[in-house]
């Protein structure tokens, strides 16, 4: 009996022994390190997948839905754009309109008005443009052009919605005043114009620098048509960020302020796209300029009636005509427009565009 214990006891410190002994201890610290490791490696993949499902989110978020968080009065309520009335609905009494015609497009006629102030006991007013309906089919197409002037934000190339009057029985849009559209300013011939794009004498390359920047309407430049140029890609460049095509751009739907600012204007065929993907199909029962929409929403099956930012980037191209032509329209210089580029054939190049611009 006392030799069983005393073996027992023996055993006992053996086992004690090889529980202490540097191998494992070796394997208690490997193990702990592999429960260490995984620990870090699940936290990496949750903090990896928040952040890949956050840009996720950002990526399929509408933009109107981050103007909207952003405390701009405009939202979309499941992808679908929504009239901010509160902010854009104006009092019928407080509009003034004017007897003075300022133009008309594909549909609707637009007139000169005042504005009254909102602030009470104040008799200030703004001057205004008032778009108006001509027949009851155009109530559709008004509301429309107001939804997508009510989500497009404030840029200096692009003409703004000061608010609009959304009465089924006439509908109404307000924008700030310009001077007029450009095309009607190049026919005017009310300016004097310089080319400054003339090499100096004696020189190879170098063009004529002693000019300077002037805000003068009765005084335009080829520097003034660069400017021009520049602006309406900037406005351009806004709308693609929405994303919206504009379907119609012309230098008659761009507008110019007393100050040589040029405006985009006129959003009647104007869309607003899903970004994922990336154009607007054109619906059959619509009227569209047919002479300035590009090539390809003729020639392809697949392009065909599909309008995008470089569908836009072709009229850009045909403003650029118009520009430096001062007012010529580049569609009436032959019969059939289409058929001429498909052969080949291609317009002279502008009077007052060099190689180099």
């Amino acid at each position: 009996m006392n030799m069983d214990k005393f073996e027992l006891l023996n055993m006992l410190q053996r086992s004690k022994r090889a529980a202490e002994s540097p191998l494992s201890v070796d394997l208690t610290m490997t193990t702990k390190a592999l429960i260490f490791g995984l620990i870090f490696m699940l936290l990496m993949m949750g903090v990896l997948i928040c952040y890949l499902l956050s840009k996720y989110r950002y990526l399929r978020e509408s933009r109107y839905e981050r103007m909207r968080r952003a405390d701009i009065g405009t939202r979309a309520i499941n992808n679908k754009i929504v009239y901010d009335k509160q902010q854009f609905e104006i009092d019928r009494e407080k509009l003034i309109e004017t007897e003075k015609k300022l133009g008309g497009g594909h549909y609707g006629y637009v007139l000169e008005g005042l504005l009254q102030s909102v602030i009470p006991n104040t008799l200030e007013t703004l001057p205004v443009a008032v778009k108006k309906s001509q027949k009851p089919e155009e109530i559709k197409l008004f509301f429309k052009e107001i939804l997508i002037m009510n989500v497009i934000d404030k840029h200096p190339n692009v003409l703004a919605l000061i608010g609009a009057i959304t009465d089924p029985k006439q509908m109404l849009i307000v924008t700030e005043l310009a001077y007029k559209d450009l095309k009607s300013y190049f026919e005017s011939r009310e300016y004097t114009f310089e080319d400054l794009m003339i090499r100096n004498e004696g020189a190879t390359e170098n063009y004529r620098t002693d000019f300077e920047i002037n805000n003068d309407l009765l005084r335009l430049s080829t520097f003034d048509l660069i400017s021009f140029a520049f602006q309406i890609s900037n406005g351009m460049q806004h709308l693609a960020s929405i994303p919206c095509v504009h379907r119609d751009l012309a230098l008659r739907n761009i507008m110019i302020t007393k100050t040589k600012t040029v405006r985009i204007a006129d959003f009647g065929l104007a869309r607003k796209h899903k970004l994922s993907k990336n154009y607007y199909k054109r619906q059959y029962d619509q009227a569209l300029p047919e002479s300035r929409m590009a090539p390809e929403l003729f020639d392809t099956e697949r392009y065909r009636n599909r309008f995008t930012e470089k569908t836009d980037i072709w009229t850009f191209a045909l403003c650029l005509y118009e520009l430096f032509t001062l007012g010529t329209d580049p569609e009436k210089q032959v019969n059939d427009l289409r058929n001429f580029l498909k052969k080949g054939e291609r317009l002279p190049k502008p009077e007052h565009c060099r190689r180099e611009v």
